[in-house]
Protein backbone atom coordinates (compact mmCIF):
# COMPACT_ATOMS: atom_id res chain seq x y z
CA UNK A 1 0.00 0.00 0.00
CA UNK A 2 3.06 2.46 0.60
CA UNK A 3 4.57 1.58 -2.61
CA UNK A 4 1.04 2.25 -4.14
CA UNK A 5 1.01 5.71 -2.68
CA UNK A 6 4.58 6.82 -3.19
CA UNK A 7 3.66 5.61 -7.08
CA UNK A 8 0.70 8.16 -7.34
CA UNK A 9 2.40 10.87 -5.24
CA UNK A 10 5.09 10.83 -7.48
CA UNK A 11 2.61 10.90 -10.76
CA UNK A 12 0.66 13.72 -8.94
CA UNK A 13 3.59 15.74 -8.72
CA UNK A 14 4.69 15.23 -12.66
CA UNK A 15 1.93 15.98 -13.64
CA UNK A 16 1.41 19.07 -11.64
CA UNK A 17 5.38 19.59 -12.89
CA UNK A 18 4.22 19.03 -16.69
CA UNK A 19 0.94 21.17 -16.61
CA UNK A 20 2.61 24.10 -15.00
CA UNK A 21 5.28 23.56 -18.33
CA UNK A 22 2.90 23.15 -20.32
CA UNK A 23 1.07 26.56 -19.67
CA UNK A 24 3.59 28.34 -20.65
CA UNK A 25 4.23 31.52 -19.15
CA UNK A 26 5.26 34.13 -21.95
CA UNK A 27 7.65 35.63 -23.26
CA UNK A 28 9.59 32.71 -22.24
CA UNK A 29 13.07 31.35 -23.76
CA UNK A 30 13.37 31.71 -27.34
CA UNK A 31 10.64 34.68 -27.29
CA UNK A 32 11.76 38.40 -27.96
CA UNK A 33 12.06 40.81 -25.43
CA UNK A 34 8.55 42.99 -25.24
CA UNK A 35 9.04 46.88 -24.80
CA UNK A 36 6.80 48.94 -22.17
CA UNK A 37 7.18 52.46 -20.64
CA UNK A 38 9.24 52.96 -17.56
CA UNK A 39 9.95 55.61 -15.49
CA UNK A 40 14.15 56.62 -14.10
CA UNK A 41 14.25 57.53 -10.33
CA UNK A 42 14.19 61.38 -11.30
CA UNK A 43 10.77 60.91 -13.47
CA UNK A 44 11.85 60.72 -16.72
CA UNK A 45 9.91 58.94 -19.44
CA UNK A 46 12.08 55.97 -21.35
CA UNK A 47 11.10 52.08 -22.40
CA UNK A 48 12.69 48.71 -21.68
CA UNK A 49 14.10 48.77 -24.95
CA UNK A 50 15.35 52.14 -25.22
CA UNK A 51 17.45 51.12 -21.13
CA UNK A 52 18.60 48.09 -22.84
CA UNK A 53 19.21 48.99 -26.47
CA UNK A 54 22.28 47.21 -28.36
CA UNK A 55 23.61 45.44 -25.09
CA UNK A 56 23.44 42.19 -23.03
CA UNK A 57 20.05 42.76 -20.97
CA UNK A 58 19.43 41.30 -17.21
CA UNK A 59 16.59 42.36 -16.20
CA UNK A 60 14.97 41.74 -12.62
CA UNK A 61 11.41 42.31 -11.50
CA UNK A 62 10.83 43.28 -7.89
CA UNK A 63 9.98 45.43 -5.27
CA UNK A 64 11.33 47.16 -1.60
CA UNK A 65 8.98 44.61 0.12
CA UNK A 66 9.91 41.12 -1.14
CA UNK A 67 12.98 39.96 0.85
CA UNK A 68 14.14 37.83 -2.12
CA UNK A 69 14.17 40.56 -3.99
CA UNK A 70 16.56 42.62 -1.81
CA UNK A 71 18.80 39.28 -1.22
CA UNK A 72 19.66 39.16 -5.21
CA UNK A 73 20.81 42.70 -4.93
CA UNK A 74 23.91 40.96 -4.24
CA UNK A 75 23.85 38.81 -6.91
CA UNK A 76 22.74 41.95 -9.49
CA UNK A 77 25.54 44.43 -7.99
CA UNK A 78 28.32 41.28 -8.43
CA UNK A 79 26.91 40.68 -12.11
CA UNK A 80 26.92 44.30 -12.67
CA UNK A 81 30.82 44.98 -11.74
CA UNK A 82 31.69 41.74 -13.50
CA UNK A 83 30.80 43.60 -17.07
CA UNK A 84 31.26 46.80 -18.91
CA UNK A 85 27.86 49.22 -18.91
CA UNK A 86 28.52 49.95 -22.71
CA UNK A 87 28.09 46.12 -22.90
CA UNK A 88 25.50 44.42 -20.79
CA UNK A 89 22.50 46.74 -19.34
CA UNK A 90 21.52 45.26 -15.55
CA UNK A 91 18.26 47.35 -14.61
CA UNK A 92 16.21 46.26 -11.61
CA UNK A 93 11.99 47.15 -12.57
CA UNK A 94 10.51 48.12 -9.90
CA UNK A 95 6.58 47.37 -9.38
CA UNK A 96 3.72 49.76 -8.30
CA UNK A 97 6.24 51.76 -5.74
CA UNK A 98 6.42 55.49 -5.48
CA UNK A 99 9.82 56.70 -6.95
CA UNK A 100 10.53 58.05 -3.36
CA UNK A 101 10.40 54.47 -2.08
CA UNK A 102 12.25 53.08 -5.13
CA UNK A 103 14.76 55.40 -4.35
CA UNK A 104 15.09 54.62 -0.64
CA UNK A 105 15.09 50.78 -1.63
CA UNK A 106 17.76 51.65 -3.85
CA UNK A 107 20.13 53.45 -1.61
CA UNK A 108 19.18 50.84 1.05
CA UNK A 109 19.78 47.81 -0.54
CA UNK A 110 23.22 49.45 -1.90
CA UNK A 111 22.20 48.84 -5.54
CA UNK A 112 24.78 49.80 -7.89
CA UNK A 113 22.98 49.23 -11.41
CA UNK A 114 19.78 51.10 -12.96
CA UNK A 115 16.66 51.09 -11.49
CA UNK A 116 13.45 51.85 -13.57
CA UNK A 117 10.06 52.32 -12.45
CA UNK A 118 6.67 50.46 -13.36
CA UNK A 119 4.66 52.60 -11.30
CA UNK A 120 1.16 51.04 -12.61
CA UNK A 121 2.59 47.12 -13.15
CA UNK A 122 1.93 47.43 -17.03
CA UNK A 123 5.40 45.66 -17.70
CA UNK A 124 4.77 43.14 -14.91
CA UNK A 125 1.29 42.13 -16.69
CA UNK A 126 3.26 42.16 -19.95
CA UNK A 127 5.59 39.89 -19.07
CA UNK A 128 3.04 37.21 -16.89
CA UNK A 129 4.90 38.16 -13.91
CA UNK A 130 2.65 36.34 -11.15
CA UNK A 131 5.59 36.40 -8.26
CA UNK A 132 8.63 38.26 -7.81
CA UNK A 133 11.87 38.37 -7.99
CA UNK A 134 12.13 37.00 -12.02
CA UNK A 135 14.74 37.67 -14.18
CA UNK A 136 15.31 37.70 -17.81
CA UNK A 137 18.16 37.86 -19.69
CA UNK A 138 18.09 38.43 -23.44
CA UNK A 139 21.12 38.44 -25.69
CA UNK A 140 21.69 42.09 -27.85
CA UNK A 141 19.12 40.50 -30.82
CA UNK A 142 16.89 41.23 -27.81
CA UNK A 143 15.95 36.83 -27.99
CA UNK A 144 15.17 35.62 -24.29
CA UNK A 145 17.77 33.01 -23.54
CA UNK A 146 16.72 32.97 -19.76
CA UNK A 147 13.53 33.50 -17.55
CA UNK A 148 14.00 32.30 -13.71
CA UNK A 149 13.15 33.26 -10.14
CA UNK A 150 15.32 33.57 -7.18
CA UNK A 151 18.85 33.98 -9.63
CA UNK A 152 22.06 33.47 -8.34
CA UNK A 153 25.01 35.37 -9.72
CA UNK A 154 26.18 32.13 -10.81
CA UNK A 155 23.23 31.53 -12.76
CA UNK A 156 23.60 34.89 -14.43
CA UNK A 157 27.01 34.75 -15.34
CA UNK A 158 27.03 31.43 -17.22
CA UNK A 159 24.25 32.64 -19.42
CA UNK A 160 25.08 36.93 -19.72
CA UNK A 161 29.04 35.23 -20.63
CA UNK A 162 27.92 32.77 -23.47
CA UNK A 163 25.67 35.76 -24.72
CA UNK A 164 28.70 37.69 -24.44
CA UNK A 165 30.74 35.14 -26.49
CA UNK A 166 28.52 35.33 -28.94
CA UNK A 167 28.11 38.61 -29.56
CA UNK A 168 31.95 38.73 -29.60
CA UNK A 169 32.73 42.04 -28.25
CA UNK A 170 32.59 41.44 -24.42
CA UNK A 171 34.54 40.15 -22.35
CA UNK A 172 34.49 39.35 -18.38
CA UNK A 173 36.04 41.86 -15.87
CA UNK A 174 38.61 39.58 -14.00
Amino acid sequence: MAALARALSLAIILAAVQGCRSLGVRPAEGDFLLDFPVQTLEGQRTSLFEATRGKVAVIKFGASWCPPCTKQVAHMNQLAAAYPKEAVAVVDVNLRETPEAARAYARKSGMGYTMLLDPDGAGAALYNIAGIPVTIIAGQDRKIAYRGRYTTFGQMDRVVARLAKKQGSVTRDP
